[in-house]
């Protein structure tokens, strides 16, 4: 039921509203490691250029731009303006590899403060949402990608950030987190202010019923993908244990969510809601994935299932599993609010 109402809100969404998408066609940055064979070229685009054509077909906002990378067959050019150029590439026949391509490519998104995490270094520091972030310890910072990376290479570091509020030009202190991850198989210490983008201008495409129901079900599946993803880096230590929250954390995300408008908070309530389907499918006993291992134990044993007193035993473990989880997203967020 979590998943049909995901899937029912974000068809309802493109329905009335249309399909969002970013409204940009400029290039925030390539992940030239990530890029397949024959694709290289990408690697030339510099960040702030406009596509504006691939192929014969133009290129209106960022969904056109990712569609047509990954649709396009064999050999096809990109146009670009500011500065204006062509480059050629050789498209990967691989479905794959060419949802690869896609996703190497990152939109353009403005350097500022879209929100702060509470207890964050960034709040602590007195950044607001709407601040316009120009520089990090004197560094001139473009766009959202010049930011990350100059916060990244930085941790436990305190630097002086720049920023534009209100047309007033001011600078404020920040105390950069040191956090552990793993990239391409390694750890990594990584710096961390606590700080959100800024929201990008979204554009709505019309979409007929069955659009917006197919649009629905792959938002779904994307969503789940993602949760998926953020699980198995938390296990295998790609993400730091204090990204886990609780209520307030959730709190704090449904309001900005409602205050972006009922489109917005449908969305969000979508997303709670896969969410909450993959949590509880967790192999965990007392939730329902706790239920089909036993069925699955059950099966191989030839229909000869747990005793009561196992089940119950097990479901005790469970339990107390489950509490140390909440003890733990609650303490994250108790420790954020403290500046710890």
């Amino acid at each position: 039921m979590n998943m049909i109402f995901a899937f029912a809100a974000y068809s309802f969404v493109a329905a009335r509203w249309g399909i969002p998408d970013y409204a940009t066609t400029r290039v925030g940055r390539v992940a030239v490691e990530t890029l397949p064979a024959g694709t290289e070229a990408l690697a030339q685009i510099e960040p702030g250029s406009r596509v504006v054509r691939i192929g014969d077909e133009p290129v209106r906002n960022w969904g056109n731009l990712v569609g047509g990378l990954y649709e396009a067959e064999g050999q096809v050019s990109i146009e670009l303006v500011d500065p204006a150029g062509t480059h050629r590439l050789d498209v990967p026949a691989d479905e794959a590899e060419r949802r690869v391509l896609a996703s190497s490519i990152d939109p353009w998104v403005e350097a500022g403060v879209g929100m702060t995490m509470p207890g964050s270094p960034a709040e602590e520091a007195g950044l607001e949402a709407g601040d316009r972030i120009t520089a990090v310890a004197g560094a001139p910072v473009e766009n959202w990608w010049d930011l990350v990376r100059e916060i990244e290479s930085r941790p436990d570091e305190r630097v002086e950030i720049s920023i534009t509020r209100n047309g007033r030009d001011l600078v404020r202190a920040v105390g950069v987190e040191a956090e552990e991850e793993r990239r391409d198989g390694r750890t990594v210490v990584v710096g961390k202010i606590g700080i959100g983008p800024p929201s990008p201008e979204m554009t709505y495409t019309d979409a007929s019923v069955g659009q917006a129901v197919v649009h629905g079900y792959r938002e779904t599946i994307a969503v789940a993908g993602v949760i998926l993803g953020f699980l198995r880096d938390l296990v295998t230590g790609g993400i730091s244990p204090r990204s886990v929250g609780s209520i307030v954390t959730i709190g704090e995300a449904s309001g900005q969510a409602a205050q972006a408008g009922f489109d917005q908070f449908l969305r969000f309530m979508a997303l709670f809601s896969v969410n909450l389907a993959v949590l509880n499918l967790l192999p965990i006993p007392v939730l329902d994935g706790g239920h089909l291992v036993f069925l699955g134990i059950e099966t191989v044993r030839g229909g000869r299932g747990l005793s009561a007193q196992q089940r119950l035993a097990w479901s005790n473990v469970g339990f107390l599993i489950i509490v140390g989880i909440m003890i733990w997203a609650l303490g994250n967020d108790f420790l954020r609010l403290l500046g710890l």
